[in-house]
């Protein structure tokens, strides 16, 4: 009797503990938010990585690279769509997504009286990153980078303090961060 009550308390257990796996899951598309931060380099062109928040709860990290020296910063942040109604988390998977991704930093760019430029990046190996780029005070090149990445979206922001107003290489050489790490994640999942 006491072996048919226990499998009974475990078969009544067993839903519970699937449902409970689903809904504090952070896997999505077969990755949880933790394995495509390990997926970031500890350095990237003499930028060192600084700081790195996972928040798997809400599938979302930040990592932040530096270089003191050379007043450089990259900013990565992925996170996901926001909730619909029942509290699902849809999967970034569309243009149509990316877009609203886009034109939603676009507006509070807007709001903030920053007027960006609008470039879209591509590269062998690389997903394609729709950038909006400005040049603030006269000193500040500023590059906000997203793109679609395993179901959420991934935001690449470079920072570049300039001195002599050499605004073009500094756009160039974030850009080419921008690819570098979209390239090193790409071929961390093949």
């Amino acid at each position: 009797m006491r072996i048919k009550q226990g499998m009974c308390g475990l078969l009544l257990m067993l839903p519970l503990y699937g449902l409970a796996q689903a809904t504090s899951s952070d896997v999505i598309e077969g990755f949880t938010t933790q394995q495509i931060a390990d997926m970031l380099p500890k350095t990237l062109d003499g930028l060192q990585r600084r700081t790195v928040e996972v928040v798997s709860d809400y599938h979302t990290f930040q990592v932040e690279y530096v270089d003191p020296a050379t007043m450089r910063k990259v900013l990565v942040t992925l996170y996901t769509l926001p909730a619909d109604a029942k509290g699902n988390i849809p999967v970034a998977s569309s243009d149509r997504d990316l877009d609203a991704v886009v034109a939603s930093a676009e507006k509070e760019m807007l709001r903030q009286r920053i007027k960006p430029e609008m470039k879209d990046l591509a590269a062998p190996d690389a997903p394609r990153f729709r950038c909006l780029q400005t040049i603030m005070n006269e000193k500040v090149v500023h590059q906000v980078c997203s793109t679609l990445f395993k179901g959420r979206v991934l935001e690449i922001q470079p920072v570049t303090m300039v001195n002599d107003k050499a605004y073009a290489p500094a756009m160039q050489r974030g850009e080419e961060w921008v690819i570098s790490l979209g390239k090193i994640m790409s071929n961390a999942v093949k």
